[in-house]
């Protein structure tokens, strides 16, 4: 850039806003992305590279907030329906522009917001050399589905990219964390919306409150890969991935579903501990899922399983040398506790699975669960696998607050922490994203896995899309390692209970497609936790285990193919200073899979390649690696 360039910056970036003119901010000489706030029109623009987005606007209750809006100092004013509106922008990191919104009634009576859009705008040639037709969305869902599509809704973030050039610049827009508010995207034809979903209710303010929304952020500074990358380094993780290694373990759920006891668990425990004395890394936590209790919602030992009590058991686990934890729905109740503890119920349902969801916003729901979580932690647990936590996201209102789901849920985890220690480990299930992210220590936020392969394909579907989350948001858990099949067990040995049924029914893993799993654990690089019966699996069972639990935890790797499939064929991981090429069919059929040495820049080089699975070892001649795969198998591939 030239001297007189340098100077028109630093000129437009003092200029004062004239009523009529527009304001321009450049916060630093070293930022590519600028923004523009047209106050004469309302309208306010994004210039990220070489991409523009300049027609933007913000609304409340449909009316524009910044048409005509007074500039004091670095915000713009207006009144919208009595309520004080004040919006402000800045550049982040030089990359992405934050524009902020927050609300303050000034009167003596209560106003309500109906609607609130921070973004409206078209994306016809949103993308240089693109038009509206051309765009589609990555999106999410605020628990397990994500996907791309022409037109589709997404929680908290989205990148709009082009057919035309996948692997180009996208448009990346996101909501600044933590998410207090269902704060959503949408793109419909060629308009996109950025929208807080109220779900149909006007919001109230309360004489003298301020409301502050999340804060939207936009860029096109990077490609779709990187932008997601860019999106989780915003983000705090309640621990550090690499203590995920440290709170690998065993549970019970997948192998005896709720049929649980001291009497069956003891010889599982045994069988654990001749593992561990085996292996470098040991399995650290052992935790008791559905079935310790009475019955769900009342969350104490049930002593005709457990005769010894919850300390007793406690101390069973550690004699063991492994730290006990147990497995909570805090949003499951039954009737003995709603009526006990006056608790307040979301929905009953006829089903005897889920009898009462609970409302999460009552203080006496709050009152037992958490102090139940205390007593747990006195008495020895480390580990808290706390699961269906979307239950109590839902469209009814919560009766004690009036804020969304993320929000009330976010608090009650907080306060589940706080209870638990810093010393424990938090693992949320079936949760919703934002309000788990920064609080819990690790998170599943795909499917139960089963022996099964259709299943295993759409768990590596959400894998792959979410790679990006973990060690950022928290550690992510893909679900149970589990390997057993009738090919994989011991001569005699019990499969294990298998209660699914349908498109989920118990199939049982060729060690083919158990490795295949395992490789794709490893490739996401999340949390451990086994789930077979390790005396009744053959020994490349449980040495897979023992390899997945050594490598595996960690900084995740990279779906190198994911712009071009929804079922990425390779990978790419740098952990602990050791690069890995992992390989991947989930193919009816053998595919050849082509690694350019441009995607892993090692391949240039004569290098020594080995599986960590099997130990087979290949010499790689410098240049591109070409694999055969056969249906379902896979490879991870040490660079020696």
């Amino acid at each position: 850039m030239n001297t007189y360039a340098l100077k028109a910056i630093i000129r437009i970036a003092k200029m004062v806003a004239i009523p009529g003119l527009f304001y321009c901010s450049v916060f630093t000489l070293k930022a590519q992305t600028t923004f523009k706030v047209k106050t004469a029109t309302g309208e306010w623009g994004v210039q990220s590279a070489f991409q523009n987005l300049p027609h933007i606007t913000s609304q409340l209750n449909g009316k524009n907030i910044l048409l005509n809006a007074g500039l004091h100092g670095d915000s713009y004013r207006s009144t919208i329906d009595g309520l004080d509106v004040i919006t402000r922008f800045k550049v982040i990191n030089g990359k992405w522009v934050q524009a902020s919104v927050s609300v303050f009634n000034p009167t003596r009576d209560t106003l309500h917001i109906i609607s609130f859009e921070p973004l409206i705008t078209s994306s016809d040639k949103a993308l240089k050399g693109a038009t509206g037709d051309d765009l589609r969305m990555m999106w999410e869902s605020a628990t397990y589905e994500v996907g791309r599509d022409r037109n589709h809704d997404s929680y908290y973030y989205a990148a709009l990219y082009s057919d035309k050039d996948r692997m180009g610049p996208v448009w990346m827009i996101t909501y600044q964390p933590p998410q207090l508010w269902t704060s959503m995207i949408k793109k419909k034809g060629n308009d996109i919306t950025g929208y807080l979903n109220f779900r149909g209710r006007k919001f109230p303010v309360d004489p003298g409150e301020t409301i502050t929304f999340d804060p939207i952020l936009l860029s096109a500074e990077f490609n779709a890969m990187d932008g997601w990358r860019a999106i989780g380094k915003m983000y705090t993780p309640s621990m550090p991935i690499a203590q995920a290694v440290n709170h690998s373990g065993f549970n019970t759920w997948d192998f005896y579903r709720g049929g649980i006891s001291t009497k069956q668990l003891r010889p599982i425990l045994d069988s654990l501990h001749d593992f561990n004395q085996a292996n470098d890394v040991k399995l650290q936590n052992f935790i008791l899922d559905d079935g310790w209790f009475k019955q769900r919602g009342s969350w104490e030992f049930d002593l005709s399983k457990f005769p010894e009590g919850e300390k007793g058991w406690a101390k069973i686990v550690e004699g063991a040398g492994m730290r006990p934890g147990v497995w909570i729905s805090p949003f499951w109740s039954n009737k003995d506790m709603v009526d006990k503890y006056h608790m307040t119920v979301q929905e009953e349902v006829p089903d005897h699975v889920i009898r009462y969801r609970v409302d999460p916003s009552d203080p006496n729901v709050r009152r037992y669960v958490i102090e139940r979580f205390r007593e747990l932690s006195q008495s020895g647990y480390k580990y808290f696998k706390i699961d269906f936590l979307a239950l109590a996201y839902t469209d009814r209102p919560y009766k004690f607050s009036k804020f969304p789901p993320e929000r009330v849920i976010r608090e009650f985890l907080a306060e589940i922490k706080k209870a638990i220690g810093k010393d424990a480990f938090l693992l949320g299930c079936s949760t919703v994203i934002a309000p788990c992210a920064g609080i819990c220590d690790g998170a599943r936020i795909m499917a139960d896995i089963t022996e099964n392969w259709n299943v295993t394909k759409g768990i590596y579907l959400r894998i792959a899309y979410r790679y990006w989350m973990n060690g950022t948001l928290f550690n992510t858990d893909p679900d149970f390692f589990v390997g057993r099949g009738p090919e994989t067990l011991k001569p005699g040995a019990f499969p294990g209970y298998a209660l699914e049924s349908g498109d989920r029914q118990y199939e049982g893993f060729t060690y083919t497609k158990a490795k295949t799993w395992a490789s794709m654990c490893f490739a996401l690089g999340g949390h451990f936790n086994w789930a077979d019966n390790p005396g009744v699996v053959k020994p490349e069972i449980a040495n897979l285990a023992a390899t997945l639990a050594q490598y595996g935890p960690g900084k995740p790797g990279v779906p190198l193919d994911l712009m071009d499939t929804d079922q990425p064929t390779k990978w790419l991981r740098i952990n602990d200073g050791k690069i890995y090429i992992i390989l991947i069919n989930t193919a009816d059929k053998p595919v050849i899979i082509t690694v350019k040495t441009d995607e892993v820049t090692a391949l240039r080089d004569n290098v020594l390649l080995k599986d960590i699975f099997s130990n087979e070892q290949m010499l790689h001649s410098a240049g591109n690696l070409q694999v055969m795969l056969n249906a379902h198998d896979s490879k991870c591939l040490l660079i020696r």
